[in-house]
């Protein structure tokens, strides 16, 4: 069989054919028979698989539309017919040529040693490509004359493949006529008509007979009717030869034809199955399907296709279309470590189990009654097995044959197949399901994920529509998990998640639905939440929150915070109800309330924020924003330490508007990367521009805790300051300790990245988070800033003057400076003076101005005459 790139397929001569390199697309028949619909024949070959000299039979392989999609060809191999002592009852001078269509010897009669070779005789090789059949004489290059008869013949569809020629000597012919001569002209001329005739007669009757027979063979050939054998019609040995060839060939293509039908058959019930089994059909129709194969194949047999659960220790499911149904009964649910039966062995020992006598197998003893009712007399299990892991078995598959005999190789190979697509159909339908799972829960609380939950709600919203009954969607957020995922470990982390998830499970139970929203939130659907059984719930929500957790023999406790959306007063919309459960829960955590419902009043804040969100994004296109830089001075010399640079929102309606009134809202969404990248630009390039005129200023810029997950920050800061030629440690960045303290792991690496390229790094607002002396090693900051909130009241409460002179001896001891906010007078610059703090930045230092008028601050903070400054001179 070759393909139609030319590339051989299989061979019954050779089993490696498929591993040569032969390739037969450039034989002279291979595009004549894609054109031809029937059977042709080729031309004498010297074969490239066998290498021997041949002659073949071809037709083209094709589907229903008449398309071709192989090539099948026979070939004979001419020395079989060469070595033959046949005889043709002939003088020995008479010789006999079958000829392929380009006049190469396939079989001569006497000289056996002449096929392969080209006819050489001009006349004669004229005489063929002129003429279809004839007789003639002719004078050969010997001298002699000789009579020549010759026809062609071939298949339907290649009707002048062959050519047959029968050559005689005249003078064989004529050799009673010279004897005549001798008697007389006129008897000499008789017997030489008489001679003449008889030759034509003997030649007709011999050869053209024989030739007649043998081409109808060859047609009935093309036309694929392979039970007429022409043998008992020929006579002549050498003819009679040809004819049993011929009949081999048809016993052998008959023999091949119906091997090609039964596995085409097979192919197509197989890709049938597959078919089945990708379009997600039952797996009960595919094993069902897969049964009718194999009866199919196997006559006088039953099948049955047992499988186990996933612990390889319940049969679960019985496929048996022509068996009873009682004995899939009694298989369903038993154990294969009490179920008694020759398939056990099978699933115990994960090898074929052959009985080929029931009756005399000890192992159908407890099915004795079974065989007898169906007949059955021969029988083996083929089990299912999958190679990973660890040849895990999944079933058998059971034939029944109601005649005895042993299993053919055919048979087992078609078990062995069908054992294969069976394994697929079964994981197939075990990987379907476990993506289903997964598609709908969270993989490591168990619980469902937010798209199922969304589609409960979506499903109960249809249901209040049309029955008016009330339900609630809740938002719970633990409050405290980030501190027991950063201190005890994100194992613990999860571990808590998970005890949480089956506490909140235990107190909705059959009430409603519980899913995971996010990395410590979870959502909740509580159905038929009239108030009193509404409020009893969240009570018992919160209680079991607060009960502590043992994480591995660790007692944690943490809260919760719960949002309340309930339907229709907080929306009738998924998306409403959503949005408003999450919007009741950040309030309820923010003022500590335990639960809150969704009040309709917090959607006016609601929109005024996104009105605050879209301005900030037109503003930033517009370049609404501007910068105003408050000064920082060194308390031990009196001098200007710094600017921190600080955004305004120059409104084109409103004025000039504080950050307090949109940087909250920015800090929410990703427009606080561009806004914060806007403001390092802004301020590097101000500065730049400063030391051009001899004022070497450092800078600071704040970041938010939404920059700190940004892991490209410190890429992006290094080509702003490589931009504007500015070096890198004049920029110190600020960031607020709850800002890292919200995700340690995230924010570590780009404070890293931030300081490994030289900018400088500042805690903020410190003192006001709960970061511990530990954390604040870990962190490659260079300066604490002290929160406003100790420094304004310094001069008047012993406790916090204690807590700040805490502070600064712990960041010394660190090897880190201080820096004071919030100085609004003389007396608290003295007191910080004392304390050893580095610098102080407030309003009784100096209020953050324009750009434009950075330079008159330097100027004039260094005149001695200044007040403030007057001390340090």
């Amino acid at each position: 069989i070759i393909g139609l790139n030319g590339q051989p397929l299989c061979s019954g001569l050779m089993s490696n054919v498929l591993h040569t390199e032969v390739n037969l697309s450039d034989r002279p028949y291979f595009e004549r028979v894609l054109d031809s619909p029937g059977t042709i024949l080729g031309e004498f070959y010297i074969g490239r698989i066998s290498e021997s000299p041949i002659f073949l039979v071809i037709t083209a392989l094709r589907r229903d539309d008449g398309s071709p999609y192989a090539i099948g060809y026979v070939s004979l191999d001419l020395r079989s017919l060469s070595n033959q002592k046949q005889h043709y009852g002939v003088s020995s001078d008479t010789q006999t040529l079958l000829l392929d269509r380009n006049n190469i010897v396939l079989k001569a009669h006497p000289d056996n040693s002449l096929y392969g070779a080209a006819l050489t005789s001009d006349t004669v090789s004229k005489l063929l490509t002129e003429h279809t059949s004839g007789s003639t004489t002719v004078r050969r290059s010997d001298g002699k004359r000789w009579q020549v008869s010759f026809a062609r013949t071939g298949t339907q569809a290649d009707p002048e493949a062959l050519t047959i020629v029968h050559l005689t000597p005249s003078s064989t012919i004529l050799s009673q006529v010279n004897q005549a001569l001798w008697i007389g002209i006129g008897l000499t001329v008789l017997i030489t008509i008489i001679t003449l005739l008889l030759g034509w007669w003997g030649l007709y009757a011999f050869v053209g007979r024989n030739i007649r027979y043998l081409t109808e063979d060859a047609k009935r050939l093309g036309q694929r009717t392979y039970n007429e054998p022409v043998t008992p019609f020929i006579t002549g040995a050498e003819f009679q030869a040809i004819g049993s060839e011929l009949d081999t060939v048809a016993s052998e293509l008959q023999e091949l034809e119906l091997h090609w039908e039964t596995s085409l058959r097979q192919r197509q019930s197989e890709a049938q199955i597959l078919r089945l089994i990708a379009n997600a059909q039952p797996l009960e129709d595919c094993l069902t399907a897969l049964s009718y194969l194999i009866q199919d194949q196997i006559p006088n047999s039953l099948v049955a296709i047992i499988l186990l659960d996933e612990d390889q220790e319940t049969i679960t499911t019985c496929v048996a279309p022509n068996l009873p149904s009682a004995i899939c009964t009694r298989l369903n649910q038993a154990k294969v470590s009490t179920e008694l039966g020759w398939h056990v062995q099978a699933l115990i020992q994960k090898q074929a189990i052959i009985s080929n006598d029931v009756k005399a197998d000890a192992l159908w003893s407890h099915s004795a009654d079974q065989a007898l009712q169906n007949h059955i007399e021969t029988a083996w299990a083929y089990p299912i097995i999958a190679s990973e892991p660890e040849h895990s078995i999944f079933g058998t598959i059971n034939i029944y044959l109601q005649k005895r005999r042993s299993p053919t190789e055919i048979d087992l190979n078609l078990s062995r197949m069908a054992a294969g697509l069976a394994l697929i159909a079964v994981t197939q339908q075990r990987q379907h399901q476990t993506l289903q799972y997964q598609s709908r829960h969270d993989p490591l609380t168990g619980l469902f994920n937010r798209h199922t939950l969304s589609s409960y709600i979506t499903a109960a919203i249809h249901h209040a529509q049309a029955t008016r009954s009330p339900f609630c969607v809740l938002m719970l957020d633990l409050d405290g998990f980030k501190e027991v995922n950063n201190t005890l470990g994100n194992e613990l982390g999860d571990l808590l998640l998970k005890q949480a998830g089956q506490r909140l499970n235990e107190v909705v139970a059959d009430r409603g639905y519980v899913g995971r929203s996010g990395n410590d939130e979870y959502l909740i659907l509580l159905q038929q939440a009239n108030n009193a059984h509404l409020q009893d719930t969240l009570k018992a929500l919160l209680r079991a929150m607060r009960t502590p957790f043992t994480l591995h023999g660790v007692h944690v406790q943490i809260s919760a915070s719960i949002g309340v959306a309930c339907y229709p007063e907080a929306g009738t919309e998924l998306h409403s109800l959503l949005q408003h459960s999450e919007s009741a829960m950040y309030k309820a955590r923010r003022e500590g309330s335990g639960f809150l419902l969704y009040d309709r009043r917090d959607e006016e804040k609601t929109n005024l924020h996104i009105m605050t969100l879209s301005g900030l994004r037109g503003a930033l296109e517009n370049s609404e924003f501007v910068l105003h830089f408050q000064p920082k001075i060194d308390l031990r010399s009196g001098t200007t330490a710094g600017l921190e640079a600080l955004i305004r929102w120059q409104h084109p309606q409103k004025g000039l508007i504080s950050p307090q009134s949109f940087i909250g809202v920015a800090e929410l969404s990703d427009i606080i990367h561009p806004l914060t990248l806007w403001v390092i630009e802004e301020s590097v390039r101000q500065c730049s521009r400063w030391r051009k005129l001899g004022y070497p200023v450092t800078v600071s810029a704040n970041l938010s805790t939404r920059n700190l997950l940004r892991h490209d920050l410190p890429n992006q800061v290094q080509k702003i300051i490589k931009r504007h030629n500015f070096p890198a440690n004049r920029l110190q960045l600020e960031v607020t300790e709850s800002a890292v303290m919200d995700d340690i792991n995230r924010a570590l690496p780009v404070l890293q990245g931030l300081r490994g390229i030289g900018v400088r790094l500042a805690l903020d607002d410190f003192g006001t988070g709960y970061s511990s002396l530990a954390y604040i090693r870990r962190l490659p900051v260079e300066n604490l800033k002290i929160d406003r909130s100790f420094i304004t009241v310094l001069d008047k409460s012993t406790e916090d003057r204690q807590i700040v002179m805490t502070i600064i001896k712990l960041a010394h001891s660190l090897r880190l400076t201080v820096t004071a906010e919030g100085v609004e007078n003389d007396t608290v610059l003295r007191i910080l003076r004392r304390m050893g703090c580095n610098y102080a930045q407030g309003f009784g230092i100096a209020r953050p101005i324009p750009a434009e008028q950075v330079i008159d601050w330097f100027n004039d903070a260094n005149n001695p005459k200044r007040p403030i400054l007057q001390q340090f001179v």
